[in-house]
């Protein structure tokens, strides 16, 4: 991956990770590759961390044939945990999913580093939102008081 070096115990950490994803949507390391995954092999060699890099073109072709949010992997190597795409769908309109579907249908050449960085930065965005929402609506809560209270005068 990248520039980015991590040690074999994250990479038996992703590798015990995809093979969990793997199970759960009921899928052979075959079906992986034929859902436009890695080779068989290469899936093999993720799942036992017989490994310790990968091009990042590997593990984005794992994240899309398991399901998993762009810069899955790389956050599972830094000790994450991955995310379900039906995780991403859920969230704020005009938020990360919108980044996330666009590069579902086309190979893009943003890697998973610089996606994950994306949807940290989004995240931020909508947590940031949500405090200045709930602000804004303590504010006109105040004014619909201090209004009643003047009307009441």
């Amino acid at each position: 991956m990248s520039d980015t070096t991590y040690p074999p115990e994250a990479w038996a950490r992703l590798g015990l990770k995809a093979r969990q994803r793997r199970i759960s949507l009921g899928l052979s390391q075959p079906e992986v590759s034929a859902a436009g995954g890695p080779s068989t092999g290469v899936i093999s060699k993720i799942e036992n961390a017989k490994q310790t890099t990968y091009e990042d073109r590997v593990l984005v072709q794992l994240e899309r044939a398991l399901k998993w949010q762009p810069g899955s992997a790389a956050r599972v190597l830094s000790g994450g945990e991955p995310r379900p795409i039906d995780e991403l769908r859920g969230e704020t309109q005009g938020g990360a999913g919108e980044l996330s579907a666009a590069d579902e249908e086309q190979d893009s050449p943003i890697t998973p580093q610089l996606r994950a960085l994306l949807e940290q930065a989004q995240r931020r965005t909508d947590d940031r939102l949500a405090e200045l929402t709930e602000k804004v609506e303590r504010s006109n809560e105040l004014i619909r008081k201090l209004l009643e209270e003047q009307r009441g005068a």
